[in-house]
C-alpha cells in the first residue's frame, strides 16, 4: 500500500485506533485526508488534507503528485 485516502466521516473518536493499526500493518504510509469545508479537520497523521468542494481531477493530480507513478 503506497497511500492511504480517508473520508473525515470514517475517522471516528473509537477508530482511531484501528487506523494506527492499520498504518502500522502497511509501513505507515502517507494518509490524505478528505476533510469537511468548514471545520479544522481532526489532528491525525495527515500528510495532506483536502477540503471539499474538490474537482476529482485536483484529486487524481494530489494523489499522482503524492505517490507518482513508475517511469
Amino acid at each position: 500500500m503506497r497511500l492511504v485516502v480517508l473520508d473525515e466521516a470514517a475517522v471516528a473518536a473509537g477508530e482511531r485506533r484501528v487506523l494506527d493499526l492499520v498504518l502500522e500493518e502497511h509501513g505507515r504510509p502517507p494518509v490524505l485526508l478528505l476533510a469537511r469545508p468548514l471545520e479544522e479537520p481532526p489532528a491525525g497523521p495527515w500528510e495532506r488534507v483536502v477540503r471539499r468542494p474538490f474537482a476529482l481531477g485536483d484529486l487524481a493530480a494530489i494523489v499522482e503528485e503524492m505517490v507518482p507513478l513508475p517511469a
